[in-house]
């Protein structure tokens, strides 16, 4: 995967992954490297403004067995390292069908114990830990219709902002000239509920359509409502066409401001950080798949991919918006 913008970021992400089923229990493992080049808006208005290239590196493994009655359980463990962070992560999710196999219950929970660093200074490092919970219910509504619903909350608590990110303070008794520049300072709790709504439906025996509809809330203030349309046409028996459209939009944090105009004092809560001020993103994109017939084992497919993403800050200083291609190429193959 490929994504460039137009606020000077540009990130390769080559993926390996791969399944085995063994005695009944199916195992996934994936590795992956986020190869980073940034400049953005972010870097050149921080107190030492220079831009950087450095790699993300993730290695995950999973598990999971279902039995024939529709019961499943899932584990799996990830590894995320890069030259200022590193994250371990532990999940577990199970799963029951019931009513004759008409609905589907789910509960998961994944837990995160992080570290966050300095690129410029080796001693630094501040915990981070958080949970995140998961109910899930999917019904059969008819021969080809399913409903979802999925209500989460999760919890993190330490160090929740960026050692890099510096708040101007300006001074309102002299035109609002700015005066200096101080770390960003936010709560180091942060509580989350989100609601996901959902159908999945085949309108037409090769046309299938999700639609869904997320609300998420947290006791930072921030509220935000997104949309999804995802549609998956069987163009042939070698063609698979997909296409989704997506969009969010969402308010701003209690002390999120755009300026903060209070020297020589400090707000204790202060954040430079545009993703906690109202946003709104659209994001379409289409995704092909090819699979070869005729030929025999092993199957194979290929796919090409493109999404292109606009996002727009409605009240940050320094960046009205930013629009993002991300591209995706991708080579399966079934041994």
């Amino acid at each position: 995967m490929v994504y460039s913008d137009s606020d000077n970021v540009t990130v390769i992400s080559p993926r390996v992954s791969g399944r085995q089923t063994m005695a009944e229990v199916q195992v996934d493992v994936a590795a992956g490297v986020d190869l980073v080049t940034a400049a953005s808006v972010d870097l050149t208005t921080a107190a030492s403004p220079k831009g950087f290239s450095e790699e993300r590196w993730q290695l995950d493994a999973r598990a999971g067995r279902q039995w024939s009655g529709g019961t499943a359980l899932r584990g799996w463990y990830a590894l995320s390292r890069e030259p200022d962070f590193l994250s371990h992560q532990l999940g577990l999710s199970g799963g029951v069908e019931l009513r004759d196999r008409h609905s589907q219950l789910g509960l998961g929970l994944v837990t995160d114990q992080s570290t966050v660093g300095h690129r410029y200074d080796p001693t630094y490092a501040r915990p981070r830990a958080g949970y995140n919970l998961q109910a899930t219910w999917s019904e059969v509504l008819g021969p080809e219709t399913l409903f979802d619903l999925a209500y989460t909350v999760g919890h993190q608590d330490g160090m929740l902002a960026s050692p890099y990110r510096f708040v101007r303070l300006f001074d309102p008794a002299d035109a609002g000239q700015h005066r200096t520049a101080i770390a960003e300072a936010v709560p180091e709790e942060r509580t989350r509920h989100g609601v996901v709504l959902g159908l999945r439906s085949r309108l037409l025996p090769r046309w299938f359509l999700l639609g869904q509809v997320r609300g998420h809330s947290d006791d930072w203030g921030l509220r935000a409502v997104s949309a999804t349309l995802r549609s998956s046409w069987v163009l042939t028996a070698n063609w698979t066409l997909d296409a989704e459209l997506r969009a969010h939009g969402q308010g701003r944090a209690d002390f999120y401001r755009r300026t903060y105009q209070t020297f020589p004092s400090a707000p204790g809560w202060r954040t430079a950080d545009k993703e906690l001020g109202p946003m709104r993103t659209l994001q379409g994109g289409l995704h092909v798949q090819w699979r070869p017939l005729g030929l025999g084992p092993p199957a194979w497919a290929v796919g090409l991919g493109a999404d292109v993403v606009r996002f727009d800050y409605l009240d940050y200083q320094w960046l009205a918006g930013r629009t993002a291609l991300v591209t995706l190429a991708h080579l399966t193959w079934e041994p």
